[in-house]
């Protein structure tokens, strides 16, 4: 990752700097900040004889110039020096070749043109020429060409927003700053290149600025806001006698109305961020700029295709005509772009960044400085409510196409494909919200399972209460209002607001039955009689129940039947009626094995399993429970195969084999921590405080039991009665005997207050007497792996995915997988999640002591 600083105002060379052997580089007038690693990269890629063209590429801002200067300075293998010439004032490509023969000292001859003069000039010098600037010029991309061509000994170094695409051209990206990590403590804020040049900028500014725990969070987030360029980062760093980081942050919340001006003696292209996006701007063809401004909408970016609805490709637009599902439709409101051109010449230009993804689908990304620039200059072209509108309408579709699949298994790939594009759909909520309600409505209805199955419910209803509130004001029932009613009703109901839940799922049922929609009504009877039934009205609940089941039969449902089995099964569990729920769990498996529905079939096996075992045949419940294992692992659902091992473990437990029981408890907490299933951990940690106990280790248990009780408690899931009920006989009451009571309470206490990742650490940890688990301490972890190996499992430890890793340390994918692999064999452990717990105890989780 680059740490560039921002260009500064350069002192231009004397009279006695230029000629052949005394030529020099502009000295910088700022300090470098972090750029040993980088100079020093391009240094030795000058050094390569097969190099004889280098460009630094990258946005506007980013530090291409600087890193240029400083590799240049650095550069003692031309003898014949180096010669520096600033394309920036030239206007005019013809005029290229003068400016270089003024930089060199070359004169032009009567009877040749002024290239072949300087052509002659340099032949068998030993020389580096840095044409800084080049990227309004590249038609006069055969300068460089011609004189490389000419001249066996001259290396041309070009810094450029695009590459001049020549042959035998070597390109340098130059990254953004490296950012701070938002899992960092604030005192490892400072570390990242960005906050230190903000730090060292306002320090100049205000010579009090000192960066502290207090500003440091206001600080970090200035930084990524800027997406971490040079340029930004010291223009916003020079207000802070103006203003303290956070009011500067508050103002640039707005969208760049702080004044970020620069020095008056900087180039006029980089006295303000605005000026230095508009040179980029400016220097684009009138299709591509059009284009750039209706890439504003797009919020996290977007996919090609999404590029091409909203963009105004006129292919794209035939076949939405063709395909109302498939795009916006022929609005006819924009002028048709080639999008497909425009992308590859905006990405040529370091406008738009490609971020390759997990698929074959890449996303195309604005930074949001430029995003900010392009949408003013969409909202000044008078196309943004068009825009809007076939961003909202493209989205919309997408989720329409998408949601007959959320609930398959596996899992479809459309979950993966929508959570890519969440701000993008986050953006098209909030415009509809007041530009067409209905339409919020109707999206907020859509993307509800969605939400579930990726477990955002509290951004879910927040979206729900504001459509509703919005929404289907006409007085008419619609069909976007009661599916929204009923998402509203089934999270709230999740959430146990049953107040909420009964309210909005009444009013879902009374639309549903006024729109003749049964199946939807079937829909909305299933969380009414959860609700229900959990406020203590249990034969109201049946009767719900059975209503859904009458209106799904006559069109077999089969997901339906299944699902309102398995609520009735839950029902009766928690009446204590454990016969009567094992054969509702059996009718629920029955209505759906026949779909393919695999998951679903070892979940009931897993709830017949349980309710055997409530009723007391412990045998039989850990048969049904293995049978159920076998179906996880053969179908590879990491979730259920998780609750397989614990149900399983917990079996045999109670039959007494806690040594055959502790592998399979233990493997479902890894398998739980490597998802993040908060719920299956504290399941988890339950599961294993029994076997702790029974291994002989009590105070372990109540460990456990109280850092499960913490979990629990902030996934706002209290046991139920027949929990209470279990952990009362089988824990408790020994805990007590065995601890006292001060004592049980006092580690339950120092469990819950305890970071789970370090409790759970020592649960993997847990071992029968007389053998041990090898944890490596904080010294060997140290031994063991690399700095960043050791950066990269603390990433791991706080549940980064690969991608997350990769952007979190400015590497690519393949780079983030290759260090993950790493460290899991130097640990010589088999997933992510042993290796959290390894790091948890090793004192490497942010916020643990390694206790």
């Amino acid at each position: 990752m680059s740490e560039l600083s921002v260009v500064p105002p350069l002192s231009p060379p004397t009279a006695s700097e230029t000629g052949p052997g005394r030529l020099g580089v502009p000295a910088p007038l700022t300090s470098l900040v972090g750029w040993e690693r980088e100079v020093a990269a391009v240094a030795d890629v000058l050094r390569r004889r097969d190099v004889r063209l280098l460009t630094l590429t990258g946005p506007g801002g980013v530090g291409k110039t600087r890193l240029a200067l400083a590799a240049a300075a650095s550069e003692d293998a031309f003898a014949d020096g180096v010669a520096f010439v600033d394309l920036a004032p030239v206007a005019d490509p013809a005029l290229v070749a003068s400016a270089v023969a003024r930089a060199v000292g070359a004169r032009e001859a009567a009877d040749e043109p002024l290239l072949a003069s300087v052509q002659a000039f340099l032949r068998g010098q030993e020389v580096l020429l840095v044409l800084d600037n080049f990227e309004h010029l590249l038609d006069a991309a055969v300068v460089p060409s011609a004189l490389i061509a000419a001249c066996p000994d001259l290396t041309v170094l070009v810094t450029s927003r695009a590459r001049l695409h020549l042959t035998g051209e070597h390109a340098y990206p130059v990254a953004p700053l490296a950012l701070p990590d938002p899992a960092a403590p604030a005192a490892a804020t400072g570390d990242a290149a960005a906050v230190r040049l903000f730090a060292i900028r306002a320090r100049a500014a205000q010579p009090g600025f000192v960066l502290t725990d207090a500003n440091a969070a206001a600080v970090a987030e200035i930084c990524r806001r800027l997406d971490g360029l040079p340029l930004a980062i010291e223009l916003a760093a020079a207000q802070a006698g103006a203003f303290p980081p956070p009011m500067l942050l508050d103002r640039l919340a707005g969208r760049l109305p702080v004044p970020l001006a620069g020095p008056r003696d900087a180039p006029a292209r980089q006295r303000t961020l605005r000026d230095a996006i508009a040179w980029s701007h400016d220097l684009l063809s009138a299709a591509d700029r059009v284009l750039l401004r209706r890439l504003a909408v797009f919020a996290g970016g977007a996919t090609l295709e999404a590029v091409e609805h909203v963009g105004g490709n006129p292919a794209r637009a035939a076949a939405a005509d063709a395909d109302p599902a498939g795009g916006p439709g022929g609005d006819g409101a924009l002028g048709a772009v080639d999008v497909v051109v425009g992308v590859a010449s905006l990405v040529d230009q370091h406008l738009l960044r490609v971020v390759e993804t997990a698929g074959d689908r890449p996303r195309y990304v604005l930074l949001e400085t430029i995003r900010a620039f392009a949408h003013d200059d969409l909202v000044a072209s008078g196309e943004e409510p068009v825009v809007r509108q076939r961003h909202a309408t493209y989205f919309g579709a997408l989720v329409e196409r998408a949601e007959p699949e959320f609930w398959l298994e596996p899992p479809s790939p459309w979950l993966d494909r929508l959570e890519a594009d969440l701000d993008n759909l986050r953006a098209v909520l909030a415009w509809s919200l007041h530009e067409n309600p209905e339409a919020a409505l109707r999206l907020a209805g859509g993307l509800w399972q969605f939400w579930e199955r990726r477990d955002l419910r509290v951004e879910a209803r927040t979206w729900l209460e504001r459509a509703l509130a919005r929404g289907g004001t006409s007085g008419r029932p619609t069909a976007a209002r009661a599916r929204a009613l009923t998402a509203a009703g089934a999270i709230a109901v999740f959430q146990d607001d049953h107040a909420a839940a009964t309210a909005w799922l009444e009013d879902a049922v009374g639309t549903w039955r006024a729109l003749g929609e049964r199946v939807e009504l079937a829909r909305a009877l299933r969380p009414l009689g959860v609700t229900v039934q959990r406020q203590g009205a249990p034969e109201r609940a049946q009767a719900l129940w059975e209503e859904a089941l009458t209106l799904s039969r006559p069109r077999e449902d089969a997901r339906i039947i299944a699902d309102v089995f398995n609520l009735m099964g839950m029902a009766a569990i928690d009446l204590g009626q454990f016969e009567r729920a094992e054969a509702l769990f059996g009718r629920a498996l029955t209505a759906l094995r026949g779909t393919g529905d695999r998951d679903f079939e070892a979940r009931q096996l897993m709830n017949m399993g349980v309710a055997a075992g409530l009723a007391g045949d412990w045998p039989r419940a850990a048969a049904m429970c293995e049978e159920a294992l076998a179906v996880c692992r053969a179908v590879g659902i990491t979730l259920s195969t998780g609750y397989a091992l614990l149900n399983l473990g917990d079996c045999l437990l109670r039959l007494g084999d806690p040594a055959r029981a502790l592998p399979l408890l233990q493997e479902s907490l890894a398998l739980t921590l490597e998802i993040d299933n908060r719920e299956g951990i504290f399941f988890a940690l339950e599961g294993l405080a029994p076997a702790a106990l029974a291994l002989g280790q009590p105070r372990q248990a109540a460990r456990f039991l109280g850092a499960a009780d913490g979990l629990r408690e902030a996934h706002g899931a209290p046991p139920t009665a027949v929990d209470l009920a279990d952990r009362a006989g089988r824990l408790l009451g020994p805990l007590t005997a065995v601890l006292g009571e001060a004592a049980l309470a006092a580690t339950m206490a120092a469990g819950r207050q305890a970071p789970w990742e370090v409790v759970a650490g020592d649960a993997l940890a847990l071992a029968p007497a007389g053998t041990t688990h090898q944890t490596p301490p904080a010294a060997l972890l140290t031994d063991l792996l690399t700095p960043r190996e050791r950066e990269v499992l603390r990433l791991v430890a706080a549940g980064l995915s690969d991608k997350g890793i990769a952007d979190a340390l400015f590497v690519e994918r393949p780079t983030a997988s290759k260090h993950v692999a790493s460290v899991l064999t130097k640990l010589g452990v088999a997933n992510r999640a042993a290796a959290a717990a390894l790091a948890a105890r090793g004192g490497l989780v942010w916020g643990t002591d390694g206790g």
